[in-house]
């Protein structure tokens, strides 16, 4: 499953779920993975998420509101 959501005024939790086979790791010895549009390395995080709200409503048990998300984040690990 990916998760991605926002707080506050219009807050939203949207979920999209994926089989083990739409998961692309590259590399065993880094953190470089790959499930449907999104991506998360050592570095950066993107993605986009959309449930319509026919999805929604046809499959409440995906547990999630409808819309769409986009991100793009840099990471700087501490």
């Amino acid at each position: 499953m990916m998760n991605a959501g926002c707080w506050g005024k219009d807050n939203a939790q949207l979920h999209n779920f994926y089989t083990w086979k739409d998961v692309k790791i590259n590399d065993e010895n880094t953190l470089d993975i790959e499930i449907g549009k999104c991506f998360l390395s050592e570095t950066h995080i993107k993605g986009s998420i959309e449930i319509t709200e026919e999805e929604n409503k046809n499959h409440i048990e995906y547990m999630s509101d409808f819309g769409s998300i986009i991100w793009d984040l840099k990471v700087n690990k501490k």
